[in-house]
């Protein structure tokens, strides 16, 4: 499902997902990842070619990863430092921001009610590549692990990432909406845009209608 949603929609251009590089990569990057060999140079020594005559000297640097920001004096919640989770900082809608030190990646914890965890099981069964993923739900703690999705808010995108974020954060919608669930919470805040895709963060906002997430898609720019 992951694959074949991803082909059914265009890719973004190489500056968008590395703007360091600047738009004269484009045509070169743009041409070797074409499907149909056809489509592609015709040698090694033709892109050989095309590779010297590019502007090297004009390309950045790429940017450094952000800092982890140090945990507050004190987090809410159980702590859990002392298992599988450290407990790193504070993130929107309750999480915390953990260190998974098993398998050495950022996560989200959040303490959730036997109604909020039926709810994320709805979440974690549509599992579309656009929804933030739900890695475990632990009934006995009320705790659940949730990935934690890097990138820029929606507004922040020009015009032709941010209409092909909203096609997939539509996509993440029909899954949704499929298990019978809606998000209720279709906003800059709940949708982010990574290097690679838009991630549309799960919401612990009261049960509501399909309806009313299409109508806040389409405020935030996007058409059914």
């Amino acid at each position: 499902d992951f694959v074949a949603q991803h082909l059914e929609m265009e890719p973004p251009r190489p500056s968008e997902v590395a703007p360091w590089l600047g738009e004269d990569f484009d045509p070169l990057i743009g041409a070797l990842l074409q499907k149909q060999t056809r489509d592609r140079p015709d040698s090694a020594n033709e892109v050989m070619d095309l590779l010297r005559a590019l502007p090297w000297d004009t390309v950045e640097a790429p940017p450094a990863s952000a800092p982890v920001s140090e945990a507050p004096a004190e987090l809410p919640g159980p702590v859990l430092e002392t298992e599988r989770y450290a407990v790193i900082g504070e993130g929107p809608d309750g999480v915390r921001i953990a260190r998974d030190e098993l398998l050495d990646r950022k996560v989200e914890l959040l303490d959730a009610d036997a109604e909020t965890r039926a709810r994320l099981r709805g979440f974690a069964r549509a599992d579309g590549p656009f929804l933030q993923a739900i890695y475990a739900i632990d009934d006995e703690r009320g705790l659940v692990v949730l990935e934690h999705p890097s990138g820029r808010p929606l507004g922040e995108l020009g015009r032709g990432s941010r209409e092909r974020a909203i096609a997939q954060v539509r996509g993440a919608l029909k899954r949704l909406h499929a298990e019978r669930i809606a998000h209720g919470a279709v906003d800059g805040q709940h949708v982010l845009i990574g290097p690679s895709r838009a991630c549309l963060r799960v919401s612990i906002a009261p049960a509501s209608d399909p309806q009313r997430d299409w109508e806040s898609l389409d405020a935030l720019g996007g058409r059914r």
